[in-house]
Formats: structure tokens, sequence, C-alpha cells
């Protein structure tokens, strides 16, 4: 067979997150921990494959937890690894998650971007109480 590599197992990662099952995450981890415990060096686009699937799973504390992992090996995420970590907190309306995430995303050099700010308009209206000003000064900054 084919050998392992961060193109194939991330082809099988994104598979993952196409599904949009309950169990998408744990499977993407699973790819995930197969290709490193195979010896392939995973790049960002990995390692956000996997937080991609975790967010479409709903799986926010998972994909913290694989965002977290993929900076303990150095590798430094880009704005669609923020995004990705951002949604599953947004959707469940954890504001103060959301932008937590997006101080430390911009102490770390990246700028927002319409989709980021996308997730922390929906962190806002989906919280209760839902949080009016903050969505507006957030859409107008």
């Amino acid at each position: 067979g084919i050998a392992p590599n961060a193109h194939t197992c991330g082809a099988m990662v994104n598979a993952c997150a196409k599904a949009k099952s309950p169990h998408s995450a744990e499977a993407a981890e699973r790819w995930l921990d197969f290709s490193e415990e195979s010896g392939v060096l995973n790049d960002v686009v990995v390692y956000s494959s996997v937080i991609d699937a975790c967010a479409k799973a709903g799986d926010a504390e998972r994909a913290m937890r694989i965002f977290r992992r993929m900076q303990a090996k150095g590798l430094k995420p880009h704005i669609l690894a923020y995004t990705a970590l951002a949604r599953p907190f947004a959707y469940r309306g954890d504001w103060i998650k959301v932008e937590s995430i997006a101080q430390e995303m911009i102490a770390s050099g990246i700028e927002r971007n319409e989709y980021f700010v996308y997730a922390q308009l929906v962190s806002y209206s989906a919280s209760q109480p839902r949080q009016g000003h903050s969505a507006e000064q957030c859409f107008r900054s």
C-alpha cells in the first residue's frame, strides 16, 4: 500500500469533516493520531482540518485540545484555524470564549477577517442574554 503522509492523512481528515456526523470529530482525531504514530510530519492544514471536523460536529472542547496540540508541535495557526476553533463556541453562544480566541489571534499578529467576524456575531446572537451591544461594536470595528 501507500505509506501515510500529510497529504493522504489530510484527505482522510477532510473526509471526516465533510461527513458532519456526531462521530466526525473523534474519527478525524484518530486519523491525526494515526498519522503522528506513523511518523508523518503534519502541517497546519492537517490540524486545521481536524479542528474543522470538530467544529462541524459541535465538539468545541476537542477542537480546543487539537488547537493546543498543534501549537505544542510548534505550528503557528492561521486565520482558518482560529475561525474553525471559534465556530463551535459561537454556535453555543459562548461569546466570552470567542472573544478570548480573537484576542489570542490578534496578539499573534493575525487580523480578523469576515469569516471570523461572522463567528463573533453568531456568538453574540446565540448567547443568553443576547449581546446586541457587543455585536454592534464588533460589526463597526
